[in-house]
């Protein structure tokens, strides 16, 4: 389990692992190294740059609270702006994504089709940027923008401090 390269001192034979928690480990272990994960946190990282400022006032004082009421419609409209025009953004994140991968030597591979599909559908796609695109930018967005609208209401108060009063 524990790279003996990396630490000698360690005697991993007085452990005993279990063989679900090997496995879990060896999975986690290998994750980093997937493209489809660095594609995901690029996505991830880039997303929540939009709302950094929403969430550093949300945690300040009263007066502060009250102005990042105001900024909730201008951050669901910017995020509504990337998601029309995802294309040209993704591809900036999907060349990032690239970048990062080289750092650890990670192929760039598409995701994998299978012939019949359960639970989740196939993507139609030719090149690893459509492909990540859809399944992960387009969803990605998609979903930050639906938990935005379900935990702002219209009237810009959340929901739990409307009922408070």
């Amino acid at each position: 389990m524990v790279n003996p390269h990396v630490y000698p001192e360690v005697n991993e034979s007085r452990w005993n692992w279990e063989s679900d928690t090997k496995t879990t480990a060896h999975g986690l272990k290998s994750s980093p190294h997937s493209f489809g994960v660095i594609a995901g946190f690029t996505v991830l990282k880039n997303s929540f740059d939009y709302l950094k400022g929403l969430s550093a006032k949300l945690q300040r004082r009263d007066i502060h609270v009250f102005d990042s009421y105001t900024m909730i419609d201008i951050i669901k409209s910017e995020i509504q702006c990337l998601r029309d025009d995802i294309g040209l953004e993704f591809q900036r994140w999907y060349d990032e994504a690239k970048q990062h991968s080289s750092y650890i030597d990670t192929e760039l591979e598409m995701l994998r089709v299978p012939r019949v599909q359960c639970n989740r559908s196939n993507l139609p796609v030719d090149t690893p940027l459509l492909c990540y695109k859809r399944s992960i930018g387009i969803s990605f967005i998609d979903i930050l923008l639906q938990q935005l609208q379900n935990h702002f209401s219209a009237d810009g108060i959340i929901p739990s401090l409307k009922w408070s009063n």
